[in-house]
């Protein structure tokens, strides 16, 4: 019986992260081409035109889209208005909010919407976070942006000038996290 050399293992390692770059470069690609193929139908229908194929027809069953609350839509058509292609992909369920928020995908970078059923329990949940937010280090709180808008609150963890002016935009100005 032969046993593995180390560059044998190495080999082994590189083409595993290589096979798996690749699956997730084609789960991006799949996504994409389904959130392309929305856009060109909400753009025919918001233009007057009739499209010539449903979007159940041409999308394909299992693309992860969620229905969202009024305000998210709200939001997602504020932010595609603003020029920005936003879609909302899945739901996510966070600690240290008490709702099933949404994940909405921004020009390929994302952020997380929580839609309460009315605008106290979402000032008090943003307020709680905000005051947690003080006590944690690390590199995501110089990342992160906090929204609150009636019954909506979103969190952004990203950088991207662009989403923070459309949010800004749509929103209001973030809520400001406590600095060590």
């Amino acid at each position: 019986m032969a046993y593995a050399t180390g560059a044998d293992l190495n080999k082994l390692k590189i083409r595993q992260a290589l096979i798996l770059a690749l699956m997730s470069f084609g789960v991006l690609a799949y996504v994409m081409v389904g959130a392309r193929i929305i856009f060109s139908r909400i753009s025919s229908l918001d233009s007057g035109s009739t499209p010539k194929a449903s979007a159940a027809a041409v999308l394909p069953v299992d693309l992860p889209l969620v229905d969202v609350g009024q305000r998210t839509g709200d939001l997602v058509a504020s932010l595609r208005y603003g020029g920005l292609n936003a879609v909302p992909i899945s739901a996510i369920s966070r600690d240290f909010f008490s709702v099933i928020g949404r994940v909405i995908v921004v020009n390929g970078d994302n952020f997380m919407a929580f839609e309460y059923s009315n605008p106290a329990d979402a000032e008090k949940e943003a307020g709680t976070f905000r005051e947690s937010a003080g006590t944690r280090e690390g590199a995501w709180k110089r990342k992160s942006h906090l929204y609150l808008k009636d019954n909506l609150v979103v969190l952004y963890l990203g950088v991207r000038k662009d989403i923070q002016i459309g949010l800004d935009t749509a929103l209001g100005a973030e809520i400001a996290l406590p600095q060590k």
